[in-house]
């Protein structure tokens, strides 16, 4: 070969060289660029999530303030209901008390002896009653 067409050959092989540079670096570009939008969208979805969450998380927040702040009262009402139960019943147990302690037996019987003249009637109900019950009872036990 002369040395012409070598030289020919050399020019040719470095302009295919420099062409195919040329390329590569136009698709190296390319897929930079590309690469960097993808992370730019990746960026911006990454914010938009974080404030996404963040509005959603604030209102699950408020709603368990809200419902906490609720369970409070009634948990408030309850025990105040409680308390003020506690004292009826408190003065209603004072009350049998005191009446128990003023009871007059001999007097209770002498008024149910007095009734029983007066109204035999009554003393035959509650007898039929005082023996139904009784009845109820011993049967029971027997079945």
């Amino acid at each position: 070969m002369s040395e012409a067409t070598q030289k020919a050959k050399d020019i040719n092989n470095n302009n295919s060289d420099k062409k195919n540079n040329t390329v590569n670096n136009m698709v190296k570009e390319k897929i930079s660029d590309n690469l960097s939008a993808t992370a730019e969208r990746f960026h911006s979805g990454a914010d938009t999530a974080k404030e996404v969450l963040n509005a959603k998380t604030d209102k699950v927040e408020d709603f368990v303030r809200r419902k906490t702040y609720e369970a409070g009262d009634i948990t408030q009402q309850t025990i105040a209901k409680a308390n003020e139960l506690g004292h009826k019943t408190a003065d209603i147990i004072g009350n049998s008390s005191e009446y128990i302690k003023n009871f007059d037996y001999d007097d209770a019987k002498q008024t149910v002896k007095n009734t029983i003249v007066e109204k035999p009637q009554i003393g035959l109900i509650i007898a039929g009653v005082f023996g139904f019950l009784l009845g109820m009872l011993l049967g029971r036990k027997r079945n």
